[in-house]
């Protein structure tokens, strides 16, 4: 039997186990049952051993997606089916507080020039993760090239032997100009609105310029961060990331609601907070806000909304990506044509009055327009795209706020 030890803070809190037939199963300390707390929503402890298709869901959402990982699979001579021979290599510091395969507390980290930097996002084709070096034990989601990194009073260090990251770096999206002044702009715009957002900055390398986003399942400035424990709705849902679009099967706002109700510590502050980052997106005109991009994350006994995470407008960029929504209003997914009828179909959908959420889009739109008018040039960004970029998104805010009035569910 194939086990890997899954670690809290230093602690053995369950196995990873590839059994005899291929299949992988949970199965948590004794200890752990007793004191400590769920893995995930969809793998309670009360139960000591899982062994359903819930276990795949949950760790294969730690893994990067599709070429990436294939990319990741090829460096370490496995499938990129294979959950459990991946994350044997990379589980030391994934997304959230559990550290697989080893204990993540006794790592220790390499400091790197802008140069060195430079070379590993190079290179992160063909070594996902900064798979080509020693001693480095990283995974993160998705579908982008990234490089998990530890930040600390401006300078940058690869984590290695488990020692936990503190911020990813982003690079450019091929084909798309100026995908990391997009996201920071928007980052900048949500938390401008009230929104909870994770902290970014743009690093201008000799090359191209990457995005720096701070970990906000990272706690603590030195060189121990704390891990804290979270998990995205596909994981509390135990779907894999294949079916993270709705009209794949994946996740509606209803089951985001149900979520929330279930499980938030503060359920009318995380639903407010659902509505206003439905808006958002389709003000800035984001298609691309999927289940993987929301999370909860623990807080003593209970949980909350994670600050939100990946706001980009998709639309900028034409038809080059998704014209639909990643998740429907009202029964519609074109992104440009939303109604007040289709709003109040959505109000019935996740059981919020539809006068709240009618005033919610409209406050929320109200506002990103008056920080459109006013946002002060940012560093790192062109004049030119950042002119670009707040007019797209101010004629997608005015027309948002322009059908809130139609009545009709076209």
């Amino acid at each position: 039997m194939n086990r890997l030890p899954i670690y809290y803070e230093g602690q053995e809190a369950a196995g990873l186990i590839l059994n005899q037939h291929g299949f992988l199963e949970l199965e948590y300390t004794k200890a752990w049952q007793l004191h400590g707390f769920d893995i995930s929503v969809s793998l309670p402890r009360f139960h000591l051993k899982h062994t359903g298709y819930e276990v795949r869901a949950f760790f294969e959402n730690m893994l990067p997606e599709g070429r990436i990982r294939e990319s990741l699979a090829r460096q370490y001579g496995t499938n990129p089916e294979n959950i459990f021979g991946i994350l044997k290599h990379v589980g030391q510091d994934c997304a959230g507080a559990f550290s697989i395969g080893g204990p993540g507390t006794q790592g220790h980290y390499a400091a790197l020039s802008t140069g060195q930097i430079q070379e590993l996002l190079n290179k992160l084709p063909e070594f996902p993760m900064a798979s080509g070096e020693r001693q480095t034990s990283l995974s993160l989601a998705g579908a982008q090239h990234k490089l998990p990194l530890f930040h600390h009073a401006g300078e940058y260090y690869l984590p290695q032997q488990g020692a936990a990251s503190n911020c990813i770096l982003k690079l450019p999206i091929d084909g798309f100009p100026h995908s990391v002044e997009n996201e920071h702009l928007c980052l900048e715009l949500a938390r401008s609105i009230g929104l909870p957002t994770v902290r970014s900055h743009i690093l201008p390398l000799p090359e191209y310029p990457v995005l720096v986003v701070n970990r906000y399942d990272r706690e603590g400035t030195d060189f121990h961060p704390r891990r804290l424990p979270q998990e995205d709705f596909c994981q509390m849902m135990a779907l894999s990331s294949d079916i993270k679009y709705e009209r794949d099967g994946g996740p509606s706002f209803y089951d985001c609601s149900v979520l929330i109700r279930r499980y938030s510590l503060q359920p009318a502050v995380d639903l407010s907070l659902l509505i206003k980052w439905a808006a958002f997106n389709l003000c800035i005109g984001n298609n691309d806000a999927h289940a993987k991009n929301i999370s909860m994350i623990r807080q003593g006994n209970g949980r909350s909304l994670a600050p939100f995470y990946d706001l980009l407008s998709t639309t900028y960029y034409g038809r080059r990506l998704a014209r639909c929504m990643a998740m429907g209003i009202g029964g519609k997914r074109n992104s440009f044509f939303i109604s007040g009828g289709r709003w109040e179909r959505f109000a019935q959908d996740i059981n919020v009055p539809a006068k709240a959420v009618i005033q919610q889009v409209k406050m929320t739109a109200q506002s990103l327009l008056s920080v459109l008018n006013k946002i002060p040039q940012l560093p790192h960004i062109p004049e030119s795209t950042m002119s670009h970029l707040t007019q797209h998104i101010r004629q997608r805010t005015q027309g948002v706020l322009e059908h809130l009035t139609f009545k009709s569910c076209p």
